[in-house]
């Protein structure tokens, strides 16, 4: 299962840092992303396994209507719930592993320098978003908490519990953005650009052909060593 959902290693911070390491030395903020880095995978294998159960639900709900004739009581509501938790630590998972969709058309024919302070300046202004998304949804919590609101469903779910799961997720993604404009501005002004594009920089045709084979050799491997 970790295969499926979490092996993060191959094209996350874990797999660059060694890059990282040849061109700077190990600083504080570095080491916090590797520990990002290990949560994320984590987060992953969880968001994964929760999406499996979900689906679970779901069929268990389906057949249940249709052969047995009743409903179980909450499963499109536990799917909200799932799904909104989902998506937002799939927002961290993506800022980790440079999958946000970005345009490289101008950018990759700048200076190396000059494509690590445009890098600083999306992932900056990027956890600027970020914390405002987290401002607000804590915001949202904490009225939620004052109010002691509850779902109006059948399981009348105290929405601080869920809402505080998607909370946190924001919360941690505006943190990682944090600490990555941290060490991407470190190594620039250092003089190493590379190692801040290698972190943060735009991932290029061949870097995402590289990690491709090496999850395929990966899956492959398992495959073997399973079959």
């Amino acid at each position: 299962m970790a295969g499926m959902f979490g092996d993060l290693e191959r094209g996350g911070w874990a797999g660059r840092r060694d890059a990282g390491r040849m061109t700077s030395a190990p600083d504080r903020p570095s080491r916090s992303l590797e520990a990002v880095q290990a949560g994320t995978d984590m987060l992953s294998v969880l968001a994964g396994w929760g999406l499996v159960l979900l689906s679970v639900l779901i069929g268990v709900e389906v057949v249940a209507r249709k052969l047995l004739g009743f409903s179980i009581q909450g499963a499109d509501e536990i799917g909200g719930y799932t799904l909104a938790a989902v998506s937002s630590i799939g927002f961290i998972v993506a800022l980790v592993n440079r999958a946000h969709v970005r345009i490289d058309l101008a950018v990759k024919r700048l200076p190396l320098g000059a494509q690590a302070w445009l890098n600083i300046l999306a992932l900056g202004t990027f956890g600027l978003m970020a914390g405002i998304f987290a401002w607000r949804a804590l915001a949202v919590v904490q009225e939620s908490l004052a109010m002691g609101a509850h779902a109006p469903t059948p399981l009348q779910t105290p929405l601080v519990l869920p809402q505080a799961l998607w909370a946190a997720a924001y919360v941690t993604l505006a943190l990682v953005a944090a600490l990555g404009t941290i060490q991407a501005a470190r190594r620039a002004v250092s003089g190493d650009a590379a190692g801040a594009a290698d972190t943060w920089g735009i991932e290029t045709a061949e870097e995402a052909a590289e990690t491709e084979l090496q999850a395929m050799a990966a899956d492959n491997a398992n495959v073997i060593r399973n079959g």
